[in-house]
């Protein structure tokens, strides 16, 4: 159970980055008390959404990074025009000629897709800590839970020997690379600027 509420703890702060990156795309300012309304209202939104889909035995929904990649992509960060795709999408799911069609989109083009989609991602993450400012304290953390988050997962062995709940936290790339962060943040006293 602990591990699952650190992935939660860990994926409401990948929410909050998200929103943040979407308000700077979207040209609203990504300070103050109208950005912590949006944030604070848009974690509640995961929250309530988690909930009913656990009630129902669904796995948990989040706010997707992939937003800020379709942004930048389409020059669109209207909320209406978000609202209209929405409706369209809800009302394509129930015409099954359209779920064959995507079935039948070759793995390149989705590949192809994918790459820009992510590759834009990163960019607007690059950009958000950029703006924050990256000194070598905060190089230093990026670094290294991106190295922990990215390195764990793919050598499965190095986490053999430790206890249960402990593997189960490390096992993830997003709890794993999260918890160096934390740990790394607390535990290093940024100076005073």
């Amino acid at each position: 159970m602990p591990p699952f509420a650190f992935i939660y703890l860990v994926s409401s702060l990948e929410a909050m980055g998200d929103m943040t990156a979407t308000s700077q795309l979207s040209g609203l300012f990504p300070m103050g008390d109208e950005h912590w309304k949006r944030l604070s209202g848009g974690v509640l939104a995961d929250g309530i959404t988690s909930s009913v889909a656990a009630l129902f035995g669904g796995f948990p929904s989040t706010t997707y990074a992939q937003n800020n990649g379709v942004i930048q992509i389409t020059g669109v960060a209207s909320r209406r025009v978000g609202y209209v795709m929405a409706a369209m999408l809800a009302v394509l799911g129930f015409v099954p000629g359209v779920g064959r069609w995507i079935a039948v989109v070759p793995p390149p083009v989705l590949g192809a897709l994918a790459l820009l989609l992510f590759g834009l991602v990163a960019v607007a993450g690059m950009r958000l800590i950029a703006s924050a400012g990256l000194g070598q304290r905060e190089g230093v953390i990026v670094a290294l839970s991106l190295g922990v988050g990215l390195g764990l997962p793919t050598h499965p062995a190095l986490l053999t020997s430790l206890p249960e709940f402990v593997r189960m936290l490390l096992e993830s790339g997003i709890s794993a690379g999260g918890l160096a962060a934390l740990t790394l943040n607390m535990a290093w006293p940024a100076a005073d600027r």
